[in-house]
C-alpha cells in the first residue's frame, strides 16, 4: 500500500483557508489456490479546492473521486482460461468554479429593463467587486457540482480445442451516469447556468474461432453490440422580460 498525504495552508487576504490533498493507492494480489487468483486495486483522490465562494462560505472546486478494479483469473485445466475484470468509478466534485474577468457594458443584461425588475447591480460594479476579491475568491453563490458513476465488466473465456484451434468469447458491459450543474460566469446573478444529465448502458459479446493451418493464421466470429442512453441538457439565463428563460 502506498499513501501520499500533502497538507498546506494558503493565505487569502487576511483569512487562512486549508488547502489539502490526499491521494491513496492500494493493491492486493491474492492467490486462491493453484487454479484461481485474484487482484484488487483501489485509488482515492481528494482535495478541498482553492477557489473560495464568499456567498457559499466554502471552496467550490474540490475533488473527491474513488476507483476500484477487481480481477479474477481461473485456469481449471490446461485447455480453459477465464479472466474477469470489474471496474467501478465514483466522483462527486464541486465543479470547475469560475469568476468574471471582463464585461460588455453595452450588453442587454446591463440595460435598465433587464436589471431594474430584479434589483441587479451593473455589470461594471460586479466586475469591480470581483477584481477587489482577487483570483482565489468568487461570489457566484451557485452550488455547482459534477457527479460521475461508472461500472465496467469484462470477461474473456478461451478454450483450446486442440489441433491449433481455439474458441474465445469476449463479454463486455458498461454503465455510465453523470450529473453536472455549472455556473459559467461566477456572477451573483443567474446569467448563464448549465445542467447536464447523462445515462448510458452498453452491452457487447464477441465469439471467435481462431486457428492455424500451416503458415496461415485465421479467425472467424460474430459480434453483437447494444447501446441505450439519454443525454439531457438545460440552461437557465436571465432575460429582458420579468422572468427567466429555461
Amino acid at each position: 500500500m502506498r499513501v501520499v498525504n500533502r497538507t498546506a495552508v494558503t493565505l487569502v487576504g487576511a483569512k487562512p483557508f486549508i488547502d489539502w490533498t490526499l491521494n491513496t493507492e492500494a493493491v492486493v494480489n491474492m492467490p486462491l489456490g493453484d487454479k484461481l487468483a485474484a487482484r484488487l486495486a483501489v485509488v482515492s483522490n481528494k482535495d478541498d479546492g482553492y477557489l473560495y465562494d464568499v456567498l457559499l462560505g466554502r471552496n467550490v472546486n474540490f475533488t473527491d473521486n474513488q476507483a476500484l478494479r477487481f480481477s479474477l483469473k481461473w485456469d481449471p485445466n490446461d485447455a480453459l482460461t477465464n479472466t474477469l475484470v470489474v471496474d467501478a468509478y465514483h466522483s462527486n466534485e464541486g465543479g470547475a468554479g469560475s469568476y468574471v474577468r471582463a464585461v460588455n457594458p453595452n450588453g442587454v443584461f446591463n440595460s435598465a429593463p433587464a436589471r431594474t425588475p430584479r434589483n441587479y447591480p451593473t455589470l461594471q460594479q460586479m466586475l469591480a467587486d470581483q477584481q477587489a476579491r482577487g483570483t482565489l475568491k468568487t461570489a457566484s453563490g451557485t452550488p455547482s457540482f459534477s457527479k460521475v458513476e461508472t461500472v465496467t465488466v469484462a470477461n474473456s473465456t478461451v478454450y483450446d480445442l486442440g489441433d491449433h484451434i481455439s474458441v474465445k468469447n469476449i463479454f463486455g458491459y458498461r454503465d455510465v451516469k453523470s450529473h453536472s450543474y455549472e455556473d459559467t460566469h461566477g456572477l451573483p446573478i443567474p446569467l448563464l447556468e448549465i445542467e447536464r444529465i447523462f445515462d448510458q448502458h452498453q452491452f457487447s459479446d464477441e465469439l471467435q474461432i481462431l486457428g492455424q493451418s500451416g503458415n496461415l493464421n485465421w479467425i472467424a466470429g460474430a459480434y453483437y453490440f447494444r447501446e441505450k442512453g439519454s443525454d439531457q441538457g438545460a440552461s437557465v439565463t436571465g432575460a429582458v422580460d420579468f422572468g427567466d428563460v429555461q
